[in-house]
């Protein structure tokens, strides 16, 4: 994909993961340098759907519309009686890990994937699905090839 600003051309490659996943986590990050911005953690499913497995992204929302979402569902998203399930899309990611501090886990490291959550088309909160946006042309294209 290219850019182009004040007649330099920028040039830089995409990275985008789609799934399926539970926001967990919801909140404000302000960091000691740059702007404050909204994060939200997603526990992606893969794998069986009789006993999935899950990969971890920590994601800056960047999405205006994943934003919106979040902020108004972060109580529910936060809320361990709820469960928030999302279809979803994150670029860039990369892969990250941390030690553990506290709680039964103390001393573990965890892993997770960091990235940007661009998009979230489909939301549904416990059994009531909350947000169904028609899905992209160019994803249904790439969808009918893939069949």
């Amino acid at each position: 994909m290219t850019n182009t600003t004040n007649n330099q051309e920028k040039k830089f490659f995409d990275l985008h993961t789609m799934g399926i996943g539970y926001l967990n986590r919801a909140r404000k990050v302000s960091p000691t340098q740059g702007d404050p911005y909204l994060s939200v953690s997603i526990a992606a499913l893969h794998g069986n759907a009789d006993s999935p497995s899950y990969s971890y992204f920590d994601t800056r929302i960047v999405g205006s519309d994943a934003i919106e979402f979040v902020r108004e569902h972060k109580d529910a998203i936060n809320d361990r009686d709820h469960k928030v399930l999302v279809r979803f899309k994150v670029g860039d990611g990369v892969a990250s890990s941390y030690e553990v501090k506290s709680g039964d886990n103390a001393g573990n490291r965890n892993h997770l994937i960091k990235s940007r959550l661009l998009q979230i088309s489909w939301a549904k909160i416990d059994d009531e699905v909350v947000l169904n946006l028609s899905q992209p042309a160019e994803d249904q294209q790439e969808g009918q090839k893939a069949a």
